[in-house]
């Protein structure tokens, strides 16, 4: 997964990052339709915690 560059200091920066990163992966084909997301898995490619991928996954699923 390609990571933005973005200035990580605050949560919802974080938040924001794993947001974009994700929602580009989709976009561009890398998560398939239908592909069941794991947050552990998610943190440790992210290199992120884990309440910035569920904030995130909330957002792409509202």
């Amino acid at each position: 997964m390609d990571k933005p560059v973005e200035d990580a200091a605050s949560p919802q920066s974080s938040t924001r990052r794993v947001y974009l990163t994700l929602r580009n992966d989709i976009i561009a084909g890398r998560i398939p339709p239908g592909e069941r997301l794991k947050i552990d898995a998610l943190k440790v490619a992210l290199d992120t915690g884990a309440s910035p991928v569920r904030e995130a996954l909330s957002l792409l699923t509202s």
